[in-house]
């Protein structure tokens, strides 16, 4: 029997865009499913259908990763992404990266190429260049109109709490005791 599951995160889905995270969680995980059927005779055949699952989620703007990346307090990307051979639990892994819209595959020739597991965003960019990965032109194609949401939703929950603490402390007078 070939399987293969797909896991698309924890944080609470808009109900606005439930239905297209589904197709999008559906379709990475029938990318993965049948890139495993095709190959399954192959020893990396589970770290290509992973590979491919995980780089379709990372294509999508609904998970948080590549595309729909979660974005920084300045409106930035930065992304990690990790990848493990369950046969030997090798992985490899990048952390902070800004110029590659598909970190999985970076955190895989990371695990094939190279003795390190780890690299951060500098030290990862250098390595995807010796390994002839091509960057993207501007990082700002990364960020989209549900990542734009979610930051400016974050940063008025956060305000509203400053706010918040700043009427709290206001409001105690000076002979108030703990």
């Amino acid at each position: 029997m070939v399987a293969i599951i797909v896991h698309g995160g924890a944080a609470k889905v808009a109900a606005n865009v439930v239905e297209s995270k589904l197709a999008d969680l559906r379709r990475s995980a029938k990318i993965g499913f049948l890139e495993l059927v095709r190959k399954q005779s192959r020893p990396d055949a589970a770290l290509d259908a992973v590979e491919k699952a995980v780089r379709s989620m990372e294509d999508s703007p609904y998970f948080n990763a590549g595309y729909g990346s979660s974005l920084t307090n300045s409106g930035h990307v930065e992304m990690d992404a990790i990848i493990t051979d369950g046969r030997d639990l090798n992985f490899g892994a990048v952390a902070s990266v800004t110029d590659y819209s598909n970190p999985v595959s970076l955190a895989r020739k990371i695990m094939e190429h190279s003795e390190h597991c780890l690299f951060g965003r500098d030290g990862a960019h250098e390595f995807a260049r010796q390994q002839g990965l091509v960057p993207i032109s501007n990082s700002q194609q990364l960020v989209n109109d549900l990542a734009k949401q979610r930051l400016n939703e974050y940063k008025t929950f956060r305000n509203a709490i400053e706010v918040d603490k700043i009427k709290v402390t206001d409001e105690k007078k000076p002979d108030d005791h703990d």
